[in-house]
């Protein structure tokens, strides 16, 4: 008994391990799962960007905003808003950089030449929005970053008067007084 046994053990072994497979049994097409990961979107890959650029990685918010436009380098404002917002990470990110930083598309330049084409296209945002005071801000910063100090001083002294004087009230004349005075341009 135990003989017939081992041998219908062995003979079952032995013609499993000779079946042929799914893909041979089908004619040698080979099954495979394929996995679909769809590409984010462009809202979200904007929005991650400007995480990332919060964050301090002007890099990956640079890749992040490519990937959701990959033309950045030659757009211009206009009416499509989340590619305005791209474009304002895109021009940050080279501001927060040095320059070091590459837009895809960009010819090669120096990193001189980046920030002044990254103060550019911040200035055509704010003459997009001119009451946004996050963009007028940033433009600060990239006109600062890009050597224009004194259109970056005058720029967020307006922001500052602008946003600043009915909050403050007399504080910010004071503020201007004491300024002018450090300047030595008198009271």
């Amino acid at each position: 008994m135990k003989k017939a046994l081992f041998a219908v053990v062995t003979a079952a072994a032995v013609l499993s391990a000779g079946a042929p497979r799914d893909a041979a049994a089908c004619g040698g097409a080979l099954w495979e799962e394929r996995v679909f990961v769809p590409k984010p979107s462009p809202p979200k890959l904007v929005a991650q960007a400007e995480k990332d650029l919060e964050g301090g990685s002007p890099r990956k918010a640079l890749a992040n905003a490519s990937s959701a436009y990959g033309d950045l380098a030659k757009a211009e404002p206009g009416a499509d808003n989340l590619k305005n917002r791209a474009l304002r990470i895109a021009a940050l990110a080279v501001v927060r950089s040095k320059g070091e930083l590459k837009v895809a598309g960009q010819k090669e330049a120096t990193p001189h030449e980046r920030l002044g084409w990254a103060a550019k296209k911040l200035e055509a945002l704010s003459a997009k929005a001119p009451d946004n005071p996050t963009v007028e801000g940033d433009l600060g910063e990239g006109l600062a970053a890009a050597g224009r100090d004194l259109d970056a001083y005058g720029h967020l002294a307006k922001l500052a008067g602008a946003f600043a004087a009915p909050v403050c009230g007399g504080a910010y004349e004071q503020e201007r007084k004491i300024s002018r005075t450090l300047r030595g341009d008198g009271l």
